[in-house]
């Protein structure tokens, strides 16, 4: 049975107090309790103002809340502005909001807003589906039919207008637990990519008129292993061969394995879970959260997943599968193939039933940290100890004529006579934002030769060299005055 709106959670905010601790803010924030339930949350500063903003989605209610910044020397917190800035859509009744990401998918200069939807499941329409005993059980997502999401283009002044059905999209249906923005075809416009729950996955081409259409099929990037439809759950994307185009990742349920599709050219991908070597070590396991990060700061993408399985007694039902399950750690061998080497990995190797995976260097020594949110059990922080001496660099880009997250900027930085590619962007894995500052290792250069931004307005810097180990702050249109704003230790 559903829970009752007094044991829902409570969305709760830490502040980073910059000493390796946190504190709990959530009450001086204003975000205390919310209706509906909260499942995913996508950051972004959709009025420009350089505040990170929220939209928090779920089921019988999402919200969009609007970060006042410091007022009077403090900080004003959050003020709830879903129904005036127009992206509280129910159609007139509940509907569960799976997960969100911005983009400046028109190149206009501020951020929209994608919501996908899971099913069309109510209250009413709920179905029991007991187990072989009798006990309760889940039923199979192909009980209940798709939805389709929506998309909000951002107007300005605060306001948004609704323009699924002008883009097509209403048409677009699926079981959607996890969406990204990418530029698959890098023509300068982002395109969505939505990973579905036993439907074909969707690659959703901006067509650069405000219409899109799904080329998935014909890109090779709906099915998975086999052919088949997977229980697509997360998504990860980055240049993992520093081939200057981005590979893509969608994880699934224990026996399917994850779905790695490289880019091979002119808009079209190949399945290589097999040939990379992760098809076998993640067939075992119900992935959700995924992200590629350079962990080890070798200057090549390495892979972690947030895994575990759908119920809490799985064991019963299929030998071998557990409910809580390690993180999945896949180092980057550089030759093409990938290495599992999670039973290494320390505290990531201790079994849970992880959900969301977010990506951040939240106490600035210049290795990344991962943030894993668990399934009725309380969230993990993971601190990043690797004793690797690898150089770093971390670049903060601030937008101008773009979006003042630079969120859809694409960087390519030379070093070492290494070349790497990055695209900032805050939402992908599943559920999760991660920091969105572009992290690069360098492994033993200490110098960076070159960076090439290109600005989603089309802009491109042309950066000086820099020096290693910091953090930089680079602003649109100004690449001679970049400013380094913090240093590892």
């Amino acid at each position: 049975m559903p829970a009752r709106a007094s044991d829902r959670p409570n969305l709760v905010l830490y502040r980073n107090r910059g000493d390796g601790t946190f504190a709990d803010v959530t009450a001086t924030a204003g975000l205390g309790r919310l209706s509906g339930y909260a499942q995913a949350v996508a950051v972004g500063d959709y009025d420009n103002d350089g505040d990170p903003d929220l939209f928090v989605a779920g089921y019988d209610g999402s919200h969009l809340f609007r970060n006042r910044g410091t007022q009077a020397g403090r900080n004003a917190g959050f003020e709830d502005v879903t129904r005036t800035a127009g992206v509280a859509a129910n159609d007139g009744g509940p509907r569960w909001a799976s997960g969100a990401a911005w983009s400046e998918y028109d190149r206009d200069g501020d951020l929209d807003l994608y919501v996908a939807y899971y099913a069309r499941w109510t209250r009413r329409s709920h179905r029991e589906c007991p187990r072989p005993d009798g006990s309760p059980g889940y039923c199979v997502p192909t009980v209940y039919p798709g939805d389709s999401g929506r998309l909000y283009r951002n107007e300005g002044g605060g306001r948004f207008r609704d323009v699924t059905r002008a883009a097509r999209l209403d048409v677009v249906r699926g079981r959607t637990l996890a969406v990204a923005w990418l530029d698959y075809n890098e023509d300068g416009r982002d395109d969505l990519y939505l990973a579905n729950d036993l439907d074909p996955n969707q690659l959703l081409r901006n067509n650069g008129d405000g219409t899109f259409t799904d080329v998935a099929p014909a890109a090779g990037v709906a099915f998975g292993n086999d052919g088949l439809v997977a229980s697509g759950m997360g998504i990860a994307l980055g240049d993992i061969d520093h081939s200057g185009r981005e590979s893509l990742l969608v994880t699934n349920l224990h026996g399917e394995g994850f779905s790695l599709f490289q880019p091979i050219g002119g808009g079209q991908y190949v399945y290589a879970s097999e040939r990379t070597g992760l098809l076998l070590p993640t067939f075992p396991r119900s992935g959700w959260g995924a992200a590629f990060l350079d962990f080890d700061r070798d200057g090549w993408l390495d892979l972690v997943t947030a895994n575990g399985s759908v119920h809490p007694i799985v064991a019963q039902d299929i030998p071998g599968a557990a409910y809580e399950e390690p993180k999945g750690v896949f180092r980057n061998l550089g030759n093409g193939r990938f290495a599992d080497v999670t039973a290494d990995s320390g505290a990531l190797a201790r079994p849970r039933p992880a959900r969301g995976l977010a990506v951040g260097d939240y106490d600035n020594d210049g290795r990344l940290d991962l943030l894993c949110v668990n399934r009725n059990m309380r969230a993990d922080l993971f601190r990043n100890i690797s004793p690797d001496r690898g150089h770093w660099i971390s670049l903060h880009l601030v937008g101008t004529r773009s979006n003042r997250d630079g969120i859809g900027a694409r960087v390519r930085l030379l070093a070492g006579g290494v070349v790497q590619t990055a695209v900032c962007r805050r939402s992908s894995s599943y559920a999760s934002s991660s920091d969105p500052r572009l992290f690069f290792g360098l492994r033993n250069a200490t110098r960076i030769d070159r960076i090439e931004i290109r600005w989603p307005s089309g802009v491109e810097d042309r950066l000086p060299p820099l020096a290693a180990d910091r953090v930089y702050r680079v602003t649109e249109g100004k690449p001679d005055a970049v400013v380094a704003i913090s240093a590892g230790r």
